[in-house]
């Protein structure tokens, strides 16, 4: 993986407030083939207070690289998508509105996975959503590539218990 030092070179290029950045816009509709962002978790059944760590891959088995953008931080990274099986997005926490609706300023660089290489991070699923109410609810990722769009992940349904 060559990351391309940006930020780091140049300070005045962090990332401008934005909404988030795949705001449930639909699947790229050119993704190259071999492309595959995955999420899991440990357990699939978890308490509504308790944290839960989502880790996610992005696998470029592709034959050419690709490029994103790291902005540092895996939740501006990252847009994990919560919905109940009735369809209703879980509420998120405040943090998490900054990151879907801004502003929020952060740093990036630019990095290219190169064919056979991956890239993870994990997060925290309660820093985004603030879950209430017990129950079954879907989860999956989207992350943009550079240059082709949004790249959605597998979906994991989540029992939430008081």
């Amino acid at each position: 993986m060559r990351r391309l030092a940006l930020a780091a070179a140049f300070p005045c290029l962090s990332a401008p407030p934005a909404p988030g950045q795949c705001y449930y816009l639909p699947t790229a509709k050119k993704l190259p083939p071999g492309v595959q962002l995955v999420i899991s978790t440990k357990k699939l059944a978890t308490r509504i207070s308790e944290p839960l760590r989502v880790h996610v891959e992005l696998f470029n088995r592709s034959n050419a690289p690709i490029s994103i953008v790291d902005r540092l931080m895996p939740e501006r990274d990252l847009e994990l998508h919560l919905f109940s099986t009735r369809g209703a997005e879980a509420p998120l926490t405040e943090f998490a509105w900054k990151l879907r609706f801004g502003p929020l300023h952060t740093s990036l660089i630019g990095v290219v996975l190169a064919p056979g290489e991956k890239y993870t991070a994990d997060e925290d699923l309660a820093t985004i959503y603030a879950v209430s109410a017990p129950g079954k609810y879907v989860l999956d990722a989207c992350r943009d590539l550079a240059g082709i769009g949004n790249l959605y992940s597998n979906k994991l349904v989540i029992a939430f218990a008081p």
